[in-house]
């Protein structure tokens, strides 16, 4: 291992990314190559990405950012032992955060900010994506879109903690390794889709201690969603905010829950920082959109795991309530199970017996007029003369965007129930 001084180099490239830079002639002492894996060791151990240092740097320095610095639990101008660490793919990776986060950030987009980073159990971690040194997963700027659409400007400021990594690390995150939260969701590796968990919102009988303010807040829901036409009579409606304060762990979020669960009101989680930093007029037109009954559901049937989440999460972004479904057989098993299906999206060539062509035939036996848009990979004629009023096909490969306006357009023209 070499002695190095850690030197606080603020880049706004490397920044939170878990990247360390290093002199030419440290990393070939080391034996180490750009975007190899080092082992930190300061107060405490940690990992990082090597990548060569800035023209005019020493070779006596290691350069870092803040978050780095904190893992190691040293100061600008600390000794650091540096070396080779060992080429570890992580099979799973735990971390937990702020609730809000937690409930913002599905695992399938947690996994795509820690891919390719180095990391070890009890440090802090960004949900910035890795995008400098090749990863083989999605693409880092639409992750980095989808969190500032969820997280708002805050986003990249969001600091997480790895609570637990097998192995110990320092581990790199892949697209196999299992990602998830504490005691919540998670991936199931190797990039398929994720496994939900249903929240169960907590009873009042569980939250001692609020019973004062349980009983003031169930009284002002009940009166607003159940009791209509007694505000009615009193000559108001049911508009009126409820402001829940408390410190940070008080209960606000579980008291919220089990209130609304109890007098059967829907619940919409927002992401303040989010709203914060909007226009007046945008916060307020998202909240209304957030709020809107009925939102489209789109049932989108891909088999290539990585494109079926890049599109759901894109359309999920636009307002869009999205189904998932990898062959057939799942895409009309969804199709029973759910009342509502405004638009199938379904890939030509599906494994398990059923093609796109055979879903999109049954789905509107059940569904007549069901508008459809066809992906396909092969030559742009494969459906021609087979469409039926309301099919549309789009080829592979295609941008998020280029999709977003089929889908848009096709929902704007399938005629109103």
């Amino acid at each position: 291992m070499l002695s190095l001084t850690a030197v606080l180099h603020p880049s706004a490239l490397d920044a939170r990314r878990g990247v360390v830079r290093l002199h030419p002639e440290a990393m070939a002492a080391l034996g180490i190559a750009p975007w190899d894996a080092v082992l930190l060791e300061g107060t405490r151990s940690t990992g990082a990405l090597a990548a060569h240092a800035p023209p005019g740097s020493a070779p006596g320095q290691l350069l870092c950012d803040e978050l780095v610095l904190g893992n190691l639990a040293i100061r600008d101008g600390s000794p650091v032992n540096v070396g080779k660490a060992p080429e570890l793919a992580a099979r799973s990776v735990v971390l937990t955060g702020e609730p809000p986060v937690v409930a913002a950030v599905d695992p399938a987009l947690l996994r795509t900010a820690m891919l390719g980073k180095v990391v070890t159990r009890g440090d802090n971690a960004s949900l910035v994506p890795q995008d400098l040194a090749p990863a083989g997963g999605p693409d880092p700027a639409t992750a980095r879109r989808s969190l500032k659409a969820r997280l708002g400007p805050a986003a990249g400021t969001v600091l997480l903690t790895v609570v637990e990594v097998d192995p110990p690390g320092p581990a790199l995150v892949t697209m196999g390794t299992v990602v998830g939260w504490q005691g919540g969701a998670s991936t199931t590796g190797s990039a398929t889709c994720v496994v939900a968990s249903a929240e169960v919102a907590p009873r009042l009988a569980d939250l001692p201690g609020l019973e004062t303010q349980a009983g003031q807040l169930r009284e002002w829901l009940d009166l607003g969603f159940h009791h209509p036409d007694l505000l009615s009579r009193l000559g108001t409606s049911a508009r009126m905010g409820v402001l829940v304060t408390g410190a940070a762990g008080s209960g606000k979020a579980a008291l919220v829950q089990a209130v609304t669960a109890e007098v059967g009101a829907r619940l919409v989680r927002v992401w303040g920082p989010q709203l914060a930093g909007l226009e007046v007029n945008t916060g307020a037109a998202q909240v209304r959109a957030l709020l809107q009954p009925g939102a489209p559901t789109v049932l989108l049937v891909e088999d290539e795991t990585q494109v079926r989440e890049l599109a759901a999460e894109r359309l999920r972004e636009l307002g869009y309530s999205v189904l998932e479904a990898a062959d057939g057989s799942a895409a009309l098993r969804r199709l029973r199970a759910n009342s509502r299906v405004d638009l199938l999206v379904t890939d030509v060539g599906l494994p398990g017996g059923l093609n796109g062509r055979q879903v999109a035939d049954a789905a509107r036996e059940r569904r007549p007029g069901l508008p459809v848009l066809f992906i396909t990979g092969y030559a742009g004629d494969i459906l021609e003369g087979q469409l039926a009023p309301g099919m549309a096909v789009i080829g592979k490969p295609f941008t998020l965007d280029a999709l977003a306006v089929q889908v848009r357009a096709m929902l704007e023209a399938a005629p109103t129930a």
